[in-house]
């Protein structure tokens, strides 16, 4: 799961009640607020991290639509809107043929994004491609919202979407093109969405610090500070290990609390910690995990 701190997730436990594992990985934080400009004005400037602006990333013009897609664009104001309409009795998907922009920009330190939109709950999946990232939208709501998607690998674990070939390989610091529109339409389905912001999201280096494991039947309190872009693993104990990015033991955190016992089925899981700066608190991806019957493979 990758979530905010703060953010609970109900998550199925399938096999017998018993205690958890669990690892998390710290992700940049983000400042909505933060100034925002085009990537043009950046042109020969140089930003060290703690200054670094937002990106608008949203085109000043339209392009020739790619023949055999379903998706129609117009631009109304300061917004682009977006339509389709699949009447087969199959599911369209068509991430590759989306409207498509140039665009010539390092987001290497952006890659997280923040979509502004008006959807019509049709159920289809709205994608913007930065490169050969997907970030992806269901469109499972009426009216405005704020989606915020930390990095582009975070369509990857999506039931909905996964790993697509064209996603194999990306370099985010030579980003040259953008591309927005319907990644899939469900059976019979008309939508419409209004994207009415869309910016790339600078990287703030907030570490996490004394974590709180809210669990289903109990609560785990961890001491210490994980940096970004580090592990914070647990299996049991009064001791938590940190790895770095390349899983090297740095050190061990003490750990306090009951974590009890996870019931079969759905639990609530959610992590907390304190906000560093502005009201700011990190991503973070998580994974709980519960143990299974040993597989027996017979001999040949």
């Amino acid at each position: 799961q990758i979530l905010e701190v703060g953010t609970s997730v109900v998550l199925p436990n399938p096999e017998k009640a018993q205690p958890v594992s669990w690892l998390l990985r710290v992700l940049p934080a983000f400042d909505l607020q933060r100034t925002t400009v085009s990537p043009e004005e950046l042109s020969g400037k140089v930003t060290t991290r703690s200054v670094t602006p937002n990106y608008n990333l949203l085109p000043r013009k339209v392009p020739t639509l790619t023949a055999g897609n379903l998706t129609q664009v117009a631009v109304d104001g300061n917004s682009i809107k977006f339509t389709a309409e699949n009447k087969s009795g199959l599911a369209v998907r068509q991430p590759e043929t989306s409207p498509q922009w140039g665009l010539q920009v390092d987001l290497s330190q952006h890659r997280g994004l923040m979509v502004e939109l008006e959807g019509d709950g049709s159920g289809a999946l709205f994608v913007v491609e930065m490169g050969n990232r997907d970030y992806v939208v269901p469109i499972d709501f009426k009216g405005i919202k704020q989606v915020v998607i930390p990095h582009g690998e975070a369509a990857w674990y999506r039931g909905d979407w996964g790993w697509r070939f064209p996603t194999k390989q990306n370099r985010y610091e030579q980003t040259s093109r953008l591309r927005m529109g319907f990644g899939e339409l469900p059976v019979r389905t008309k939508a419409s969405v209004v994207v009415r912001r869309l910016v790339a999201l600078a990287e703030l280096d907030l570490a996490l610090k004394n974590p709180v494991l809210q669990l289903p039947a109990g609560k785990l309190q961890v001491q210490g500070e994980v940096p970004v872009g580090f592990y914070l693993s647990y299996e049991g104990g009064p001791r938590a290990q940190i790895y770095d990015a390349n899983w090297h033991l740095q050190r061990e955190l003490e750990v306090t609390g009951e974590a009890g016992v996870s019931p079969q089925g759905e639990g609530t899981y959610r992590v907390e910690a304190a906000a560093l700066s502005n009201g700011l608190t990190p991503w973070l991806e998580l994974q709980v995990m519960v143990k299974g019957l040993p597989l027996m493979i017979k001999k040949p």
